[in-house]
C-alpha cells in the first residue's frame, strides 16, 4: 500500500473511533486486496441515518445526529477524508438497508 504511516494510523482510529461511537451493535472490519488496490471496509448497523447524512458525512462539521452533544466536533470523518486523498487513496460511503459502509482504497505497490 502507498500510504504514510501515521496518517494511515489516523484514519483508522478515526473511523474505528466513528463507528464504536454511533454503532447499533456490532463493527464489521475488513480488509481485501482488489488487483493494484487495498480496501479497508468498515460496517455498522445504524439507527436513524438518512440518504441525506449519507451523502454529507464527509464534510466538514456535519454531524448526523443533531442530537448528540458534547460526542463529536464533526471533524473526524472530514479529516479523515483529507489524509486519504493526501496518499492518493479514496473513501466513499453508502448506506445498504439500515449498516452503514466506508470503504477506503489505496494503491499497492507490486512486489
Amino acid at each position: 500500500m502507498i500510504a504514510e504511516q501515521k496518517s494511515l494510523e489516523r484514519v483508522i482510529e478515526n473511523l474505528l473511533s466513528n463507528a464504536i461511537k454511533y454503532a447499533k451493535d456490532n463493527v464489521d472490519i475488513s480488509l481485501e486486496k482488489e488487483e493494484n488496490r487495498a480496501l479497508l471496509k468498515i460496517s455498522n448497523a445504524i439507527v436513524n441515518l438518512t440518504l441525506q447524512d449519507v451523502e454529507n458525512i464527509f464534510e466538514r462539521f456535519y454531524m448526523a445526529d443533531k442530537t448528540r452533544s458534547g460526542k463529536g466536533t464533526g471533524l473526524g470523518l472530514a479529516i479523515t477524508k483529507g489524509l486519504v486523498e493526501k496518499m492518493n487513496g479514496n473513501i466513499i460511503a453508502d448506506m445498504k438497508g439500515d449498516i452503514f459502509n466506508i470503504y477506503c482504497r489505496f494503491r499497492t505497490i507490486k512486489e
